[in-house]
């Protein structure tokens, strides 16, 4: 059965194979029921028939628009949710943008294995054109985006995991890496061998083998060619986004950044939302309230990181972190 999805979602046709079953399907229960009225084999009445033709026929057009809604939309192969971890295999069709392909950070690690499409993808301004095999490992508080080509499907597998399943070994690897990973045979195979493993354990075991297969993964990730970072010139961009690293917990103002970079406040604003499709103060906005759910779940007072990360006042802080993570501060620790 899992190989026959596999298949329905590698080849067009079978889509419209199933089409043409169900209308096979349709005339079959057509001539049952017109044999069964013909020769008398049930007393249903006119109105009772008619019922039974519009349940029938109700059917099937909900069956027909289930079969393009999954050939225009996408489909995803599995989805493992269970406690901190979110592990999935998804393929999308032409369809309109997704939710994880528009701009965005968070405060835990995403792990894509890149199978096929045709994707830019930007991690802090550096874009990438996939190609098929290649890994990406995005950090917590990491501003990212996809652009993707909805004439072609696109597929990959995406685990999502909390900073606390990677050792610190790995972690400081980890921090001054380069987010994109060469296609590599060997990690890919160990990834794709969940789509199997998903079918036979239950959710605890499943859990320890995703756990498992993160740490695996990322031992062999650390220790692998990564893609060679694009030479290029220095932009406005990736300057602002290193001042704001450095600077993150100073009153991060446009006329204070403006002032220290010598540039113009609009030219700073404009080119910065064009290169990331975000505007500047929501981008440093969002950075600080990353920051503060670090500091927050490593014990520190919520009033505290308000002071700490320059905010004028606990109320503001208050509804940006609300706004930016779904919780309160002060119910947030681990």
């Amino acid at each position: 059965m899992h190989n026959f999805v596999i298949l329905f979602h590698n080849m067009k046709k079978s889509f419209y194979a199933c089409l043409y079953i169900k209308n096979i399907i349709f005339i079959v229960l057509y001539v049952y029921f017109e044999s069964l009225f013909f020769f008398g084999f049930t007393a249903m009445s006119i109105k009772q028939e008619t019922q039974v033709y519009f349940r029938l026929f109700e059917n099937i057009i909900l069956c027909e628009y289930t079969l393009i809604a999954i050939y225009r939309r996408g489909f995803i192969m599995f989805n493992f949710v269970h406690r901190d971890l979110d592990f999935a295999h998804k393929l999308d069709y032409a369809s309109s943008p997704k939710d994880e392909y528009s701009k965005h950070l968070h405060s835990f690690y995403e792990l894509i294995l890149f199978i096929r499409g045709d994707v830019d993808y930007s991690i802090e301004g550096e874009m990438r054109h996939l190609e098929p095999g290649v890994m990406i490992l995005i950090r917590p508080g990491t501003f990212h985006f996809a652009t993707v080509n909805h004439d072609v499907s696109y597929e990959r597998y995406v685990y999502k995991f909390p900073t606390y399943f990677v050792p610190d070994s790995i972690h400081s690897k980890l921090v001054s890496s380069y987010p994109f990973y060469a296609p590599n045979r060997h990690i890919a195979e160990r990834i794709k061998s969940l789509d199997e493993d998903f079918q036979h354990f239950g959710k605890e075991d499943m859990y320890a083998l995703c756990k498992a297969k993160i740490i695996e993964t990322l031992v062999y990730l650390t220790n692998s060619k990564q893609v060679n970072k694009e030479v290029k010139e220095v932009d406005v961009t990736m300057i602002l986004i290193d001042y704001i690293e450095n600077h993150i917990k100073e009153d991060l103002s446009l006329a204070n950044i403006a002032a220290d970079l010598h540039y113009s406040e609009s030219y700073l604003s404009n080119r910065f939302k064009q290169t990331m499709k975000c505007s500047l103060m929501k981008y440093i906005r969002s950075k600080k309230i990353i920051l503060a759910h670090a500091m927050i779940q490593e014990g520190k007072k919520a009033s505290d990181v308000c002071e700490e990360l320059g905010f004028n006042d606990y109320s503001t802080f208050y509804r940006a972190y609300v706004k930016e993570t779904g919780m309160s501060p002060t119910k947030n620790k681990a």
